[in-house]
């Protein structure tokens, strides 16, 4: 049959497939070890295992290696990428705005408080000041102890 006889054609040049393990997506291949990586005795490179919050041990993860010597690297285990953008914004945290970049960092300023702040702390000194008052009674207890009083105060009737 001619389906049987068929042999695969591979393009040449710009619009070539790269190979398979080239183009995996959950993989990146790095010319260097991983930070965090260990090269093994036997020439493997793996994360070594790492101890949970619970005190579990995490198994060790394999990095496979390449036949031209790279190394397969998850993308789990890459650093985030950054922006130029946000590593600049990274660098001007603490800086003072209008200085020359290798000027002193401002100073961390306690912040000012507010006069609603200011009135509560006035307020809490005054309280603190006066003596503990003994608690008020409700309208509904008074009303008890008056109706006690009444009672206590009529004759027993013969």
């Amino acid at each position: 049959s001619p389906s049987s006889t068929r042999t695969r054609r591979t393009r040449v040049g710009p619009g070539a497939r790269e190979p398979r393990a080239e183009r995996m997506a959950n993989f990146v291949a790095m010319d260097t070890l991983p930070p965090g990586a260990v090269l093994n005795d036997d020439g493997s490179a793996c994360f070594p295992p790492t101890q949970r919050p619970d005190g579990t041990m995490r198994k060790a993860r394999p990095i496979r290696t390449l036949a031209d010597g790279r190394y397969y690297v998850a993308q789990d285990e890459m650093q985030a990428f950054q922006t130029k953008g946000n590593q600049f914004r990274a660098g001007q945290k603490g800086r003072v705005p209008g200085a020359p970049p290798g000027a002193a960092k401002k100073p961390a300023a306690a912040p000012e408080k507010s006069k609603t702040a200011l009135k509560r702390e006035r307020a809490k000194k005054k309280k603190a000041k006066k003596p503990a008052a003994a608690p008020e009674k409700s309208k509904t207890a008074l009303k008890r102890e008056r109706a006690k009083k009444k009672k206590a105060k009529k004759p027993a009737a013969a």
